[in-house]
């Protein structure tokens, strides 16, 4: 059992509850324990820090939440919606980085002069309008940032959900990266994984995920 992020300090108010996990279960094929008997509720507007070294299941709890993947054993209750920022964000050729912002947008089925429009309000928001028509041979990690937070941030979610995406960037650049989450969380819930406690980003409760204690897998497992 994953005891040191046991969430026994959770949220306590049923109606104000946005995310529950019960007793996640999750494993890979063909033994491969993740997640064992993990639990977390999270409020709306709480911001919660997860800290964990690699292969603690800080991606995979990720994915459970934005429903990519599901758990072998356990429940999942959220009741509002949910963007996720993941380790890695694609960039696609001869996209400008205001046209990767506004990628959710078009998806959602906004015409291409609204999605732009928000793409750039954001930027301009933040004071980064500088990069707005930045390419693929000019998008650097910092831009990469930015283009997974503001994917994030248009979508207007109830919970931003956010892997270690900033492991690439000096000091500086995570601290603004921080500051912008900081702001765009300020009236929705935020979940942020973290290999240590960053500094400027305030959270109402850090928790530690660690590595399972190895066990096998029952006969019957159903691998989902």
């Amino acid at each position: 059992m994953q005891d040191d992020c046991e969430d026994k300090a959770g949220v306590q108010d049923v109606d104000n509850c946005l995310c529950r996990l019960k007793d996640i279960v999750k494993w890979y094929p063909p033994d491969r324990l993740v997640l064992d008997q993990f639990s977390l509720e999270i409020g709306r507007g709480e911001r919660v820090m997860i800290r964990g070294n690699a292969g603690s299941g800080r991606t995979t709890l990720i994915r459970i939440l934005d429903h990519k993947i599901k758990p072998n054993e356990g429940t999942l209750l959220c009741r509002g919606s949910i963007a996720a920022i993941y380790e890695t964000t694609g960039i696609l050729e001869s996209m400008t980085l205001r046209e990767q912002i506004a990628l959710p947008l078009l998806c959602q089925g906004y015409s291409r002069r609204e999605a732009m429009a928000h793409a750039s309000e954001w930027l301009k928001k933040i004071g980064e309008e500088i990069r707005e028509y930045h390419k693929e041979d000019r998008i650097t990690a910092y831009d990469r940032a930015l283009i997974a937070v503001g994917q994030a941030v248009l979508q207007n979610p109830d919970l931003i959900a956010a892997d270690t995406f900033m492991t690439d960037l000096n000091r500086a650049e995570q601290a603004r990266i921080l500051k912008i989450l900081d702001e765009a969380s300020k009236d929705r819930a935020c979940l942020l994984m973290a290999d240590e406690i960053p500094c400027g980003f305030p959270c109402d409760r850090i928790l530690e995920l660690r590595k399972p204690m190895d066990r096998q897998p029952a006969d019957n497992m159903s691998w989902t």
